[in-house]
């Protein structure tokens, strides 16, 4: 009896060994295939050259609970590119005193078919755009400050914040 009762702890005890490794491969397999880029295909001589269009960028905004240290509300700005291939990258591009839109008018070098963002709070407020840079889309933020009679605000330039691949 001892003997069959040992063999059996034994065989149960291997039996969940592998049903560990298997379970762990299987979660490492599929951890892996979300990471993993996308394979792109090769050409050949005869093919043409892959798609250049250029991702659709939409700009969304989400109110911040908690209140600035001023105790003014605060909005996460987010970018998401959609690619001509399908693929949809959404990034957190800034948290912003204030309230955000899309800005009515488009600023010079944006990326044609985007739009701008604009946030504003309490005479200061910040302006995004996209751009195509060399190696990929850049975001651009500059900031502008409320005018008053006595006083000209200095011409803040464009910063670029964030990047998204070509």
């Amino acid at each position: 009896m001892k003997n069959l009762r040992g063999k059996s702890f034994k065989a149960a005890g291997i039996a969940l060994v592998l049903l560990a490794l298997v379970l762990l491969f299987l979660v490492h397999q599929g951890y892996l295939a979300s990471v993993r880029p996308a394979p792109t295909p090769e050409l050949s001589g005869q093919e043409s050259a892959p798609d250049v269009t250029p991702p659709t960028f939409v700009w969304k905004y989400e109110k911040v609970e908690a209140l600035d240290l001023d105790g003014l509300p605060q909005t996460n700005i987010f970018l998401q590119g959609t690619y001509a291939n399908g693929v949809v990258q959404t990034s957190l591009i800034d948290m912003a005193p204030g309230g955000c839109a899309d800005a009515v008018d488009v600023d010079d070098g944006s990326l044609p078919g985007s739009t701008n963002a604009q946030c504003y709070s309490a005479g200061l407020g910040y302006r995004y755009r996209v751009i195509e840079g060399p190696s990929g889309y850049l975001v651009e933020r500059k900031t502008f400050e409320e005018a008053l009679p006595d006083h000209t605000p200095p011409a803040y330039a464009y910063e670029v914040v964030a990047e998204f691949p070509l």
